[in-house]
């Protein structure tokens, strides 16, 4: 019998406690790349597996450049069967003082065109290669610096993925929080104007063939069904991609996209088919700060969220 493919999978099972745990054991020692690595190793590739066939695989910059490059390629009748499900994700932190909203780019895809976009994305300052991938990027607001960590954890034995995300505001000195305090607004009470941040996560979907590519401006016949303030679910050719969030970590907007002509440029550099569509059945919304005192905001001490996250799990369906 072939192991259980679609237990359920929640972003609670990825603890900061349990992985360190499984970060002890005799295993080599991951491999680290700083921002100018990301220059002179962009080559480079990872893959994660989770022993039943299916993997992660992708690059440093977080930008995938092959149409095997997905943060999902499950084994839907392992060892084979291997369906890319969530092919990529992009990220936004999201600032809103007093009613007015800045959105912060934090990741990007390539297109067609060979522009990059969102345009505002940071390079990764770091980029760690384990039993799971980790990003590390700042993102410069109004409200001062913010690290962002994005982690990619493949869950061993299943066609799962979870998503997860820490957030730390910098306050590594007086000057930084003098920084921050500048743009400061105030309502007619005299007191700050409420301030709020959160963090936007917009999965891209394939739910094609790995070998296969989603041509662009043809239907491609997802079906999107199954939506609450959890999650999704997004069907295609027998296949069935389930994402859900925890309510403690957040929660899932209905804000369908489909993100026309990513391109992937090393299957143009082997003469390959390198442009498709995706989809987006919307995004999760994941709450991080929401401070309304400007003490809050003076102190000089970084302050980081907890660990937020959203997962997605793959099967066929037998129908």
């Amino acid at each position: 019998m072939p192991p259980e493919i679609d237990a359920k999978v929640n972003p609670a099972e990825i603890s900061p406690t349990n992985h360190a745990a499984r970060s002890a054991s005799n295993l080599p020692a991951p491999i680290v790349y700083d921002a100018g690595d990301m220059l002179t190793r962009s080559r480079d590739e990872w893959v994660l597996s989770n022993g039943l066939g299916g993997f992660s695989m992708g690059t440093p910059s977080g930008i995938p450049e092959r149409r095997y490059h997905a943060m999902l390629i499950a084994a839907t009748t392992p060892p084979v069967g291997r369906i890319a499900a969530v092919q990529s994700f992009v990220e936004w932190l999201v600032v809103e003082q007093g009613g007015v909203v800045t959105r912060h780019d934090v990741s990007a895809m390539r297109f067609a065109n060979g522009s990059l976009s969102p345009t505002g994305a940071p390079t990764p300052e770091r980029f760690t290669f384990g039993q799971s991938c980790l990003w590390q990027s700042r993102v410069k607001t109004p409200r001062g610096d913010f690290n962002v960590e994005r982690e990619l954890v493949l869950h061993y034995g299943r066609n799962a993925v979870t998503v997860r995300y820490r957030v730390t505001r910098e306050r590594a000195s007086a000057q930084a929080a003098t920084n921050a305090r500048a743009p400061l607004l105030v309502v007619p009470s005299g007191k700050p104007a409420p301030t709020r941040i959160w963090l936007e996560a917009r999965p891209l979907v394939s739910l094609r063939d790995f070998h296969g590519m989603l041509t662009p401006g043809e239907p491609h016949s997802h079906i999107i069904s199954n939506i609450g303030s959890d999650g999704v679910t997004v069907v295609r050719n027998g296949v069935t991609l389930e994402m859900r969030i925890d309510a403690s970590a957040g929660r899932f907007s209905t804000s369908h996209e489909t993100w026309r002509n990513v391109a992937y440029t090393r299957e143009h550099e082997r003469g390959m088919d390198h442009i498709e569509d995706l989809l987006s059945p919307g995004v999760f919304v994941l709450p991080l700060f929401d401070e309304r005192e400007e003490g809050m905001w003076n102190n000089a001490e970084s302050v980081t969220t907890p660990w937020r996250g959203w997962s997605a799990k793959c099967l066929r369906l037998h129908l």
